[in-house]
Parts: structure tokens; C-alpha cells; sequence
């Protein structure tokens, strides 16, 4: 395996082949996303705060305009998409973007 979800089927849309991810095969997967919150102004470190409750979840750096770097990992079943909306919901947050994602299998992490 090439590190990539198992892939159920692909479904065709708008013209174009896409490839449909097996969820049910989550729980031996592996998700790593980089995100960038953006924070209201006065509203990064509470922000920042915040996400340390958030299992996943490591604040790497602030900028001066407010933004946080961020990564959120995922194993086991768990879906970095449930924990971006969790970041987005949080007081003072702006806006959510995931900049990076990476999925492999724990089997082959394990050996």
C-alpha cells in the first residue's frame, strides 16, 4: 500500500473520476493536517489557550497578524474534519483553514 486510505470505489463527477475513501477502515489510519487559525486581534493567546484542551491538537508558532500554526493528528477512527469544526467554533476564532494533510496506515508505522 502506497500510504493512502484504502479506496472503496471511484465515483464519477462532473466528468471526473474521484476516488472514494473507505471509512469504515479509518481506525487503522494515521491523519495529519496542518491548519492556520486566524484569530480576532487580542484573541491569539486566549485562542491558543483554547486548542491545548483539544486532544490533537499543538499550537507551533503565532504571527504578528493574529494567525496560529497549527497541526492536528488523528488515529484510530478519529476524523481531523470533526476537530477543524471544533477549532472553528471556539471564542475568538476567525476563520479555519487546513494548509496540509497526510494519511498513512498504522500497520506500516508499526513495523
Amino acid at each position: 500500500m502506497d500510504g493512502s486510505p484504502e479506496v472503496a470505489h471511484e465515483k464519477q463527477r462532473n466528468g471526473k473520476r474521484h476516488a472514494a475513501v473507505n471509512i469504515n477502515n479509518m481506525e487503522n489510519q494515521m491523519n495529519i493536517a496542518g491548519v492556520v487559525v486566524h484569530a480576532r486581534p487580542g484573541a491569539a493567546e486566549a485562542v491558543a489557550q483554547r486548542m491545548t484542551g483539544i486532544a490533537g491538537v499543538e499550537v507551533h508558532a503565532r504571527t504578528a497578524d493574529h494567525r496560529l500554526i497549527v497541526t492536528v493528528e488523528e488515529a484510530g477512527g478519529g476524523l481531523v474534519a470533526d476537530t477543524l469544526v471544533e477549532l472553528d467554533r471556539l471564542d475568538g476564532v476567525l476563520s479555519v483553514a487546513m494548509v496540509y494533510q497526510h494519511c498513512e496506515s498504522l500497520a506500516e508505522e508499526s513495523q
